[in-house]
């Protein structure tokens, strides 16, 4: 099967943290049994581009940029790449 490019949306449930580990590196961890104010939550909708060479996701209700601006982060910061699409990493 051959194909050039599929595009999905919908939404996704998300509930979790930053934790630190070692050398100002982090996990995400599941915060859906913990009241933490550090917690990103809620539903988000996305937009998943797949095309043979690439799967990209892309967070299209504004809520990501909401939350960098609320918490004075770049988006960077909250693993948002330069071309607007989720880090998977």
């Amino acid at each position: 099967m051959v194909f050039d490019k599929t595009e999905i949306q919908g939404e996704i449930e998300f509930c979790s943290k930053y934790v630190p580990v070692k050398n100002k590196q982090f996990k995400i961890e599941d915060c859906r049994s913990v009241n933490d104010d550090e917690c990103f939550e809620g539903r988000y909708k996305i937009k998943i581009l797949l095309t043979q060479e690439e799967l990209k996701v892309f967070e299209t209700g504004g809520r990501i940029q909401k939350i960098a601006s609320g918490r004075n982060k770049k988006l960077e910061d909250l693993h948002i790449n330069s071309d607007g699409s989720c880090c998977l990493g």
